[in-house]
């Protein structure tokens, strides 16, 4: 069952990403419907897109591009981090796939 919920998540935020890259805001409401009822089932989803990144960020499996030398971000989020969230107990059920860059 939890493979086919991250197959759910990873599907739902590849389309989120190709409407913003279409800058497409219709079906915004829907949008934020199924995340909203990603987490009513006890899953949240982050995408770190341009947050910074370092080599103990553990919750990320990240590529880098470039030199690799100076502040890391990350560039282009592949897969969003999924965590369950059981009873207040929260665990990572996928990192996140990331490029980074430097800045």
């Amino acid at each position: 069952m939890e493979q086919t919920i991250l197959r759910l998540v990873n599907q739902f935020f590849e389309l989120g990403k190709k409407m913003k890259q279409k800058e497409d805001a219709s079906y915004e409401r829907q949008m934020g419907r199924l995340a909203e009822t990603f987490i009513e089932m006890g899953y949240e989803f982050h995408d770190p897109h341009m947050e910074a990144y370092n080599d103990t960020r553990t919750d990320c499996e990240a590529s880098i591009s470039g030199n690799g030398k100076g502040t890391l971000y990350i560039s282009e989020v592949i897969k969003p981090l999924v965590i369950r969230n059981e009873e207040g107990r929260k665990t990572i059920i996928q990192k996140a796939v990331v490029i980074v860059e430097s800045a």
